[in-house]
């Protein structure tokens, strides 16, 4: 009967994920989602609560990351299902660990900034996967995330977990000052919106601006790989430019299926005045020689006047479908194995300068965190999401890269090939979105910045003072009554 009713209470925690992330609408559930499972914790022993929220976690993703399978195998969709559930097992069992009862602020706080740096090492650990995480659910709530440049939307992320977890204490824990709580949760919410509100009151468009032209040619997957196309697809971006325009032009990720530079005919139809920034495979030698042991990277260039003047190498490929990560893996690749580059390349223009990041990498805070560090003024991504159809992909890449341009104040760009393309200001702001599998081109006009955020100069440094804070107040006060007990025999 016990466990009838543990399997339904975390299926409630599975419906709520569902409802709240992307393409569902209802986000503010994301707000209680994590109190069914919290339930279990504290009316179960240890074991039973850690399974029951491993297999809710689960078989949340495995029905949201069912699209994957477009580019992974469903083995490799499976195991990172169970790597992002593994982490709530262990927030789980961190909580039983440290008999954290959710009766007090301090306890409230401490689990919340444990989730918190579990998201951060979710997104790292074994090269990392930022999806998923909390924080980008509320993307829309403007007010709400701005405090990710005081943290990353990690942090975010723990204020999600506060709410949920002082709502569960004020409900169901017998014990503890549920006022004091409940005060606590109304003046964090208060002084959250108020410097959102203000953030966002004090924006102002700088006298300088960028003009980027952006370029979706919207090729078709199965037209983009075959080289029976090649012409068809190079005639499409041909026309596409003549009526481009702007400080840079932009076209997305490999805009050619082959290494522009060791062909002609691409080469000369890229070649034209003024800056033109794309996506193309890098090889190291022709490799219709020997395509097995050639050397190939993800690379972006930046042209000026049909000269390269900058190149950048993808520093993160796509495990799995990109690149094996580790040599027992290689069985489960399912692309070319690309070599994952080493800088952190900003490109400088007399007007402005900016980064790129290619495809997923925009999802992570410390790539674009590096290359702000490194001078850019703007953010950009390329990338081709042709590969998942209609799935919603795209659109969950976006909400996840809007965390970008608050992080760090910069304007953020993305130019997909068949969408979705879009411009986010220094806010979060979606300003333009294109629709998937829409050819459409255009001008917009970026605003350049130089903010220092919290974020950039301390990276996630707010977030680890909460934990440390709330751990020495716990494990203090675990001490005390140690030897208040102690004291009583």
């Amino acid at each position: 009967m016990k466990f009838l009713k543990n399997s339904i209470i975390a299926l409630i925690t599975m419906v709520f994920f569902c409802l709240s992330f992307y393409p569902m609408t209802l986000s503010f559930l994301i707000f209680f989602a994590l109190i069914p499972i919290i339930y279990i914790y504290r009316h179960s022993n240890i074991v039973t609560s850690v399974i029951f929220t491993f297999l809710a976690i689960f078989l949340f993703y495995t029905v949201h990351y069912r699209y994957l399978t477009y580019i992974w195998s469903w083995k490799v969709v499976l195991i990172l299902n169970m790597y992002i559930a593994f982490f709530y097992f262990v927030w789980i069992l961190l909580n039983g660990i440290l008999r954290i009862r959710f009766n007090t602020i301090n306890e409230i706080l401490l689990s919340s900034s444990i989730f918190a740096i579990l998201e951060i090492i979710k997104g790292n650990l074994l090269g990392g996967w930022p999806g998923g995480t909390l924080g980008s659910v509320i993307y829309r709530l403007l007010p709400f995330i701005q405090v990710a440049d005081l943290g990353s939307v990690y942090f975010v992320t723990l204020l999600i977990v506060l709410i949920n977890l002082g709502i569960y204490s004020i409900l169901f824990e017998q014990k503890g000052n549920k006022l004091n709580i409940l005060i606590f949760i109304v003046l964090i919410l208060i002084f959250n919106l108020f410097y959102g509100s203000m953030r966002i009151k004090s924006f102002k468009i700088p006298a300088v601006s960028y003009k980027v032209y952006y370029i979706q040619p919207n090729i078709e997957q199965q037209k983009k790989w075959n080289s029976l196309y090649l012409l068809e697809n190079l005639r499409t971006i041909e026309n596409m430019l003549k009526n481009a325009h702007g400080d840079l032009i932009v076209l997305p990720e490999t805009v050619t299926p082959n290494d522009f530079t060791k062909f002609k005919k691409t080469k000369d139809i890229l070649s034209r005045k003024g800056y033109l920034l794309f996506g193309s495979e890098y090889y190291s030698s022709n490799y219709f020689y020997d395509y097995f042991n050639v050397s190939k990277r993800n690379a972006a260039y930046l042209m000026n006047n049909g000269k390269i003047i900058g190149t950048y190498f993808k520093l993160k490929p796509v495990p799995f479908a990109e690149y094996s990560p580790f040599k027992f893996t290689k069985k489960l690749l399912v692309g070319k194995n690309i070599i994952p580059g080493n800088e952190y390349t900003v490109f400088r223009t007399p007007e402005g300068n900016f980064s790129v990041n290619i495809c997923f990498e925009s999802i992570f805070p410390e790539l674009s965190r590096k290359f702000v560090e490194n001078g850019a003024n703007i953010l950009l991504d390329i990338s081709n999401e042709a590969w998942f159809e209609k799935a919603p992909i795209s659109m969950e890449l976006l909400t996840l890269s809007i965390f970008r341009s608050i992080e760090l104040r910069r304007d953020f760009i993305k130019v997909s090939n068949t969408g979705i393309s879009a411009y986010v200001n220094s806010y979060g702001r979606i300003i333009m979105m294109t629709d998937l599998f829409e050819k459409k081109s255009g001008i917009i006009n970026v605003n350049l910045r130089n903010d220092k955020t919290i974020f950039l100069k301390y990276k996630y440094l707010l977030i680890y003072i909460i934990f440390f804070i709330t751990l020495i107040i716990k494990l203090s006060k675990k001490k005390k009554k140690k030897v208040q007990i102690i004291g009583r025999l």
